[in-house]
């Protein structure tokens, strides 16, 4: 790419490096130069005769260009004062032989070394930094392109509207986000350079301009937004080229950062699911001494019955009342015991189990668990039918029933809780049992249907999921030797289907059990 060359009074010396095939601007009247950078485009060099003016001129509204001084020899002592001030180099004119593009190179090379190390450095920021993320992202983004102000937006978890995670202004504040940015997103998706704005109106694509917009995506789901602004030099197509470097980076640390606090809630989730098995094992004791007394209670009460009586009386009613607390208590108490032991299955589940169990059971386990989510906000309809006997664990397979509830609830939402409704249903079609999970929520879009089992992806917003559920169901379905389908459209619900291998064993099982079983009833006879 051919280096864009500043020249002002210096016209003679111009012509050898317009021959060498670089892109020459000459200005012979050092009082136009204000015009030729107030539209300028942004320079890689300027060729100045040894004047202050000029190079402060130069330096404010292209910091990046490398200034060379070209004095005569009666020049010599302004020529020193510029590179006091921070010019490249100065050559003597008239130039001699290949002197001045000897310069012109070095020139350029010490430009190109620097945009490297400054890009370099703004990398490394970002992936080595634990800590503020966000800042740490828009600084880098600010230093790689010169800019004076930049800003990182984020999808809200709430609604997924954009908000600042950080802004970076000329003062180096954090401050609001430009209001024609959430406007933007939603009809652009391509990085961009745009045109000039006013603070209410959308921007235009520009060829080039004083704002650049870039989105972070990944598998059509928008990361963030990088925004960068600038009056001089405006943005070309090379700064697009080097910001997408640096947004590919900060892509990647904000998603591993994601990642990481995915894992960080699934240990959570871990813990407090050992920490839920230390207590159910705690309570199940005492639950005991409850339910012993309360079923002896229950079962000797009616030795103390009140002599009947044509009309109640406070003895009578007072008995009728203590018979039924003492029912409930004993209600109370079995489905305790119930749910305390799918708690211990479930936290002792090992996908190596094989065993022979209903799937009924896991279905009928899990609505146990997951009742306090399912309570008041949906109906749900068992059809379970047929001989549904599979090996493996039961604990595990009420964990896959138990998270394909809790989505399908999640799924209806609040706002339709009257209306919503679950159906749970199993069967047996020769050699597989079939169990459906299906919901009348509002379905799950074409685009997303084939990536619903991958991990870390979730339409929740954050903080609501991991993206891991389902992902994890069909891994233990497939440790079963089956396989976890879905099938859905817009409007019209969802349906989860789990798809095992029946026992076979099993009613040879119940056939070689049946004559045993007969012998042992003869004696009781």
């Amino acid at each position: 790419m051919a280096s864009r060359i500043l020249i002002v009074g210096c016209v003679r010396e111009g012509a050898e490096l317009e021959r060498r095939g670089h892109c020459l601007v000459q200005v012979p009247d050092a009082r136009a130069l204000p015009q030729w950078l107030a539209e300028a485009e942004g320079w890689d060099l300027a060729l100045l005769p040894p004047d202050l003016t000029l190079v402060h001129a130069v330096q404010k509204a292209c910091p990046r260009t490398e200034i060379i001084i070209l004095a005569l020899p009666g020049e010599r002592a302004g020529a020193i004062r510029c590179l006091q001030e921070g010019a490249f180099a100065t050559v003597r004119r008239p130039c001699e032989g290949g002197e001045l593009d000897a310069v012109v190179t070095r020139a350029l090379e010490r430009r190109a070394l620097l945009e490297t190390e400054a890009q370099l450095r703004a990398l490394r920021g970002v992936l080595e930094t634990k800590e503020k993320l966000p800042e740490a992202i828009v600084s880098a983004f600010a230093e790689a392109l010169s800019a004076h102000t930049a800003c990182l937006l984020v999808p809200a978890p709430e609604d997924g509207r954009l908000t600042v995670a950080y802004l970076w202004g000329d003062d180096g504040q954090s401050g609001t986000s430009p209001s024609w940015v959430h406007e933007w997103v939603r009809t652009e998706e391509s990085p961009a350079i745009v045109s000039a704005f006013a603070a209410d109106q959308l921007p235009q694509r520009a060829a080039r301009g004083p704002a650049l917009i870039y989105p972070l995506t990944t598998e059509g789901r928008l990361v963030a937004i990088l925004t960068a602004q600038r009056e001089r030099p405006p943005f070309t197509p090379s700064d697009l080229d080097r910001a997408s470097v640096l947004a590919a980076q900060a892509r990647l640390a904000l998603e591993n950062d994601r990642l990481l606090q995915h894992v960080a809630s699934s240990d959570r989730l871990v813990s407090l699911g050992q920490l839920a098995a230390s207590i159910a094992h705690e309570i199940r004791t005492p639950l005991t001494y409850v339910l012993e007394n309360a079923g002896y209670i229950a079962e000797h009460l009616p030795r103390f019955a009140p002599p009947e009586a044509p009309h109640p009386t406070r003895e009578t009613v007072t008995f009728t009342q203590m018979r039924r607390a003492a029912s409930d208590a004993v209600d109370g108490a079995n489905r305790m015991r119930d749910i305390i032991r799918d708690i211990g299955a479930l936290a002792s589940a090992d996908e190596s189990t094989k065993l022979p169990f209903d799937i009924k059971e896991a279905v009928r386990a899990s609505l146990r668990m997951a009742d306090a989510e399912l309570r008041g906000r949906t109906t749900v309809m068992l059809r379970l039918e047929g001989e549904t006997q599979v090996i493996g664990s039961v604990g595990r397979m009420s964990q896959v029933f138990v998270n394909l509830l809790v989505n399908a609830v999640q799924a209806i939402g609040t706002e339709r809780a009257r209306e919503g409704r679950i159906v749970v249903t199993t069967r047996r079609e020769g050699a597989r049992v079939i169990a459906e999970v299906t919901d009348n929520g509002p379905g799950i879009p074409a685009p997303m249907l084939n990536r619903v089992f991958e991990p870390f992806f979730t339409t929740k917003p954050a903080g609501q999921g991991t993206g891991l559920g389902l992902f994890l169901c069909r891994n233990i379905v497939r440790r079963h030797g089956g396989d976890l389908m879905v099938r859905s459209a817009p409007h019209h619900g969802t349906t989860f289907v789990i798809d095992l291998p029946a026992d076979t064993a099993a009613q040879q099982r119940e056939r070689s059990l049946e004559p045993e079983l007969d012998t042992r009833r003869e004696p009781l006879n």
